[in-house]
C-alpha cells in the first residue's frame, strides 16, 4: 500500500517512473493532461470515468475530484496510477 510507505521509500520504490511537477491545486482531468500522464481531456474523463485511475491507492471515481495538497503522501507526493501498471509521480512544488 503506498500510503504506508515512508517518504524515503516512496521516492525509491517510484525512482524510475515519469514525474512531473504541478504548483497549484487543479482539477482531475486537468491534473492529468497538464502532468502528461494522458493526452486530451476526453482521454482523460474516459479514464476516470472507467475507474482507470487511482491516486495514492485510492479509486478515483468522479469527474469533480480536486488534486491538492490534501490529497498529496507527506503534502507534496501524489501517486497516479493508469490501468493496472503505468505508475506516475506527481510533485507539489
Amino acid at each position: 500500500d503506498i500510503a504506508t510507505l515512508s517518504e524515503d521509500e516512496l521516492k525509491d520504490a517510484l525512482s524510475g517512473v515519469q514525474t512531473e511537477t504541478i504548483t497549484e491545486e487543479m482539477n482531475i482531468v486537468d491534473m492529468l493532461v497538464n502532468a502528461n500522464i494522458l493526452s486530451s481531456k476526453r482521454e482523460a474523463r474516459e479514464f476516470v470515468n472507467n475507474g482507470s485511475i487511482s491516486i495514492n491507492g485510492e479509486k478515483i471515481n468522479s469527474l469533480d475530484t480536486l488534486v491538492n495538497r490534501d490529497k498529496a503522501l507527506y503534502n507534496k507526493y501524489i501517486v497516479v496510477r493508469r490501468g493496472k501498471k503505468k505508475y506516475y509521480l506527481v510533485i507539489f512544488k
